[in-house]
């Protein structure tokens, strides 16, 4: 693994997208918002589900990815919290009991779980939590999946 590539999508992950995200909801319409929540959905889907297909599919050039997870997952996480914010603008859901009316049906009360399991992991997904957690660090990237 190249160190300096590995810092490059550090940069872009941590820096440019939540940047670039700001700077389109600003200057387009708000209605992007439900493709970024899908968008999201399916980098998480990639990150869970990447390291037992590449195990089945034994292709060695694969496996270059695999220390790409974290910014992957930190990508998804930007693009959860920018859905949130603008579903929760959009739809003018910012009374908090709304979220919390039959929770088992309720879209809005499975998607805040789902928010602040991505929050946890976004935050915990930089070297100074890996080092700040120590071995806690895994149980809690376990725990938010």
């Amino acid at each position: 693994m190249n160190k300096k590539i590995f810092l490059i999508t550090d940069w872009i992950a941590f820096a440019f997208i939540p940047l670039l995200l700001w700077v389109m909801y600003f200057n387009w319409n708000t209605h992007l918002y439900k493709e970024r929540g899908s968008i999201s959905l399916n980098l998480l889907y990639l990150i869970m589900f990447m390291k037992p297909i590449i195990v089945i599919l034994g292709n060695r050039n694969l496996y270059q990815m695999m220390p790409y997870r974290r910014q992957l997952g930190v990508i998804a996480t930007w693009l959860a919290i920018f859905h949130t914010i603008w579903l929760m603008i959009a739809k003018d859901l910012r009374n908090i009991s709304a979220y919390f009316s039959n929770p088992l049906s309720n879209y809005l009360f499975i998607g805040l779980l789902a928010i602040i399991g991505m929050i946890i992991l976004g935050l915990t997904s930089n070297f100074f939590s890996i080092k700040l957690l120590g071995n806690n660090w895994k149980r809690i990237q376990w725990l938010a999946y």
